[in-house]
């Protein structure tokens, strides 16, 4: 922060035990400002109330706002700054509703310390209590919000508060992704080109690599610029989002600005958006940690019921395995039956000519019902193989992702629009059947939704389809889901892989369903890349590293034997029609 105060330095009184640790680095990094001494009550605070200018509060118990109650009784003139490295949203709430200036819910530095000391006393004596009192609101409202709401909602609603605390006319909020590059994901006042064109390299970079918080103007150096429309300000603030303390990298950084006219921003407001911006980083953790926690448990609860249904499923093919595979081998005898005696069918044809047309029926039923009962046992093969995938769960196979498309678009079924493929069947991946075909089942069903929903605008001739291609470059597989659906703005398509960011109403969307996709595909050592155009539609590309043939089979590796024997009662059913024909 580094805004210091003119004028004497303020006088600090710590509320703690004097002979814990704690106490004893906190008076230990305020050097070289006064500390009027060290109590655990606040009782031992009295005779010193009309001197002691700011108060630091060990939270370390339940009734750390008692504490707090009872320094502002007994010295109504201190600020209190409240310092604990694990303070929860509840508790951030109660104290700034109570009137404390600062909380630090992770442990600052010596320099940090100081800074926000001098800064609580400089605010209390400022003459500006509207500012200290509009940013104790904010900061309550912020914590009360993030113990609850999403990402999105969060960030939204800082904006929304930040934009109101300072009376600016932009605000924007960038995180940077994991390429390193920062996004826009939510701002107000914000201009459509700052939104189509967003800079690289300026203010917002510098402060995201520093870590440090800038005031500029208009005439700044050459070169400098930022996601904002700078040619319409006067003065902008950028803070980073980040933690101090914790060398944890950058979230990203926060622009605010007034327009031309507007009264400049001084250091007292960087300090109080420092605060806010570290407040921020700190409600996106909890967010993050609470969203993770959340998507585990969905996962354990899912592999659970995927494991009971693993189990199910295969008892359920494993019972109709055997009277199927009874109804098959009567078939086959009843074919190889009536090929034998196609002479006497012929000859009995000729001699009662009331029977020919049941005659010429028989051997299309007989066929029929063949292929019939492959269909259906090629389709008990296939569950019995996922079921086994499922509870093997092997990562390691050299799998054919053309075959596990073709068997996600069977699955999925009428759930999917006209679908057109494309694909190599040669491309092999290594990795894992079941988490493939995960991805595969996210991205057919985003690219049904979107279909679906401009069908539902009602637009004249349009045909929903969804293009799957299986292609092999150089030493990657490409795996390309192209739909012709609503397809996606620039800033929808910058957050797809967000965790909890949806555009699906109610209960059809999660949020979490693409940023499975892309952990998955990390996990196999991939990359995805979206491209989209509002209106038209969008192509997800994935690519994955190619395997090479090692006798591992395709995830329907009893495909081959059941194609065998249909081929077998097939060439029988064939040599009965030849022979009936003739």
């Amino acid at each position: 922060m580094g805004t210091q105060m003119s004028g004497s330095e303020p006088i600090v009184f710590i509320i703690g035990d004097p002979g814990s640790a704690w106490a004893t680095s906190t008076a230990a990094a305020l050097a070289p400002l006064p500390v009027r001494g060290v109590g655990e009550q606040p009782a031992e605070l009295e005779q010193h109330a009309d001197v002691v200018d700011v108060c630091l509060v060990h939270c370390c118990s339940d009734d750390t706002m008692v504490t707090v109650a009872e320094v502002l009784r007994r010295a109504p003139r201190a600020s209190i700054v409240l310092l604990g490295d694990h303070i929860d949203a509840d508790t951030k709430s109660a104290a700034y509703q109570a009137g404390v200036a600062f909380v630090a819910g992770s442990t600052p530095t010596a320099e940090e310390l100081r800074s926000v000391v001098r800064m609580a006393h400089d605010q209390n004596r400022s003459g500006s209590p509207e500012l200290v009192r509009a940013m104790c609101r904010t900061m309550c409202n912020l914590s009360s919000l993030a113990a609850r709401a999403s990402n999105s909602t969060f960030i939204d609603a800082a904006v929304q508060e930040i934009a109101d605390l300072f009376a600016a006319d932009v605000v924007s909020v960038q995180l940077a992704g994991d390429d390193g590059d920062l996004r826009i994901v939510a701002h107000k006042g914000l201009a459509d080109r700052a939104l189509r064109n967003p800079s690289r390299g300026g203010i917002s970079d510098v402060v995201l690599r520093s870590g440090e918080a800038r005031i500029t103007l208009r005439g700044f150096a050459a070169g400098e610029s930022s996601a904002l429309p700078r040619a319409d300000l006067c003065a902008s603030m950028c803070v980073p989002i980040a933690s101090p303390g914790t060398g944890e990298r950058g979230r990203g950084v926060i622009n605010i600005a007034r327009k031309n006219g507007r009264s400049i921003f001084t250091a007292r407001d960087l300090d109080v958006a420092t605060s806010i911006a570290r407040l921020v980083s700190e409600a996106l953790g909890g967010i993050e940690a609470r969203a993770a926690a959340a998507e585990t448990e969905r996962q354990l609860h899912a592999a659970e019921r995927l494991m009971m249904l693993g189990e199910i499923a295969a008892g359920i093919a494993h019972e109709v395995a055997n009277p199927l595979a009874i109804a098959r081998a009567n078939v086959g005898s009843l074919i190889a039956y009536l090929t034998e005696a196609s002479p006497m069918l012929a000859e009995l044809e000729v001699a009662h000519p009331q029977l020919s047309e049941m005659l010429d029926d028989l051997p299309a039923v007989v066929c029929e019902t063949w292929e019939g009962l492959s269909r259906a046992d090629e389709a008990i093969r296939q569950v019995k193989n996922l079921a086994r995938a499922e509870q093997g769960a092997a990562r390691d196979q050299a799998l054919a992702i053309g075959e596990l498309a073709q068997t996600t678009v069977r699955f999925l079924g009428a759930r999917l629009p006209r679908v057109r493929t494309n694909l190599d069947a040669t491309a092999l991946v290594r990795g894992s059947a079941v988490e493939l075909s995960q991805i595969l089942v996210n991205l057919l069903v985003n690219a049904a939704d979107a279909c679906d929903e401009r069908s539902s605008r009602g637009e004249q001739g349009y045909q929903p389809t969804v293009v799957i291609s299986v292609t092999r470059s150089g030493e990657r597989v490409q795996l390309c889901i192209e739909d012709n659906g609503v397809g996606m703005s620039e800033e929808t398509k910058n957050r797809a892989f967000m965790p909890l960011f949806t555009t699906k109403q109610g209960a059809r969307g999660t949020g979490l369903g693409l940023s499975l996709v892309r952990r998955l595909i990390d996990r196999h050592g991939g990359s995805v890349r979206v491209s989209s155009t509002p209106g038209a539609g969008t192509t997800f590309t994935v690519s994955l590293p190619m395997a090479t043939p090692d006798g591992a089979a395709s995830p329907n590796d009893t495909r081959q034997e059941a194609q065998e024997t249909e081929t077998r009662g097939s060439s029988a059913a064939a040599r009965l029609l030849a022979r009936i024909a003739n």
